[in-house]
């Protein structure tokens, strides 16, 4: 037995403003970025470290 299924997909656009932005969410962002630096600093060889 095959059933159809319509599926319809709305997307919004919105504009957040600073001071919606819970203070926890920075945090956890910075917390991010770092984690994702020191990942890459990881493959990165030491002579092209050197370099900057």
């Amino acid at each position: 037995m095959i059933k159809e299924i319509e599926v319809s997909t709305i997307v919004e656009k919105k504009v957040i403003i600073p001071a919606e932005i819970p203070d926890g969410f920075y945090e956890k962002l910075k917390e991010k970025i770092i984690e994702e630096l020191s990942e890459r600093e990881k493959y990165i060889s030491p002579e092209r470290s050197k370099e900057r």
